[in-house]
């Protein structure tokens, strides 16, 4: 049997949540393995307020840390973990939104790009934090879609 059958209705998460938790995850997983694995390929001058705060191996850790989070959010249908993910999710897509911006303040960017991307990264982690990502209606869906 799985966790998600399981579970009562209530407990389990929306499919729009599980998404969500799964783009999560690999945006997270991608750039911590990234940060880690390949940190030459963050060369470009823009990159040095990020990298002026933590060296991108400890970014790469706290990045592979959140998206390990929400997997085991979405594989145990977890609010409390996803909520924790996306809120350290928040923190993390800030910080490199605001340095992308001092880059661009100090002219080491050359195009405002970067906080513009990192930046709604974070107000989409902000907007899906303040949803529910649990339904008691979820299965009626479940089970109307159902062939």
């Amino acid at each position: 049997m799985s966790v998600r059958t399981a579970m009562k209705p209530e407990q389990q998460m929306t499919w729009r949540a599980r998404a969500y938790m799964v783009v999560l995850a690999l945006r997270h997983l991608g750039v911590g393995c990234f940060c880690l694995f390949a940190p030459q390929q963050f060369h470009g001058d823009s990159f040095n307020p990020v990298k002026s705060v933590l060296p991108l191996e400890a970014w790469g850790v706290a990045f592979l840390f959140i998206g390990v989070n929400a997997l085991l959010a979405l594989i145990y249908e977890n609010e409390w973990w996803a909520r924790m993910a996306i809120t350290a999710s928040i923190g993390v897509t800030i910080a490199w939104a605001a340095g992308f911006a001092v880059a661009g303040v100090q002219g080491m960017a050359t195009a405002p790009i970067g906080p513009i991307v990192w930046g709604s990264l974070a107000l989409k982690d902000l907007v899906v934090a303040a949803m529910p990502l649990r339904s008691p209606f979820e299965h009626l869906l479940d089970d109307d879609r159902a062939p």
